[in-house]
């Protein structure tokens, strides 16, 4: 464990820290989820779109072609936000003031 003393903050100083960080973790994982699963499925919404040929051939492609390259982006951004969300908790535990887990069978 690190000396805490040394940096000017009490260990229920750097556990709000982590917990406020925690709690973003959290909320920032959850919208980036759903920005992920909804451009999924405006990929059905666009092909229903074709498929009532609101669109023709190119320009459906087009769309949908876009729509997967942006939910690419979406994806790329999770994995990376996932591994620094990891980075963040393994800082926590170093300083040995991580939020505790809820037991579940998952692990860090």
């Amino acid at each position: 464990m690190l000396d805490t003393k040394a940096k000017g903050l009490t260990m229920a100083e750097m556990q709000d820290i982590v917990l406020a960080g925690s709690k973003l973790a959290e909320a920032i994982e959850t919208n980036l989820e759903r920005a992920y699963k909804g451009t999924i499925r405006l990929v059905k919404v666009i092909d229903d779109g074709h498929g009532a040929q609101m669109v023709g051939h190119l320009e459906g492609n087009e769309l949908r072609n876009e729509a997967r390259a942006i939910a690419g982006i979406q994806a790329e951004a999770l994995a990376r936000f996932f591994r620094l969300h990891r980075r963040m908790t393994d800082i926590a535990i170093k300083h040995d003031v991580d939020v505790p887990q809820p037991r579940g069978g998952g692990t860090r």
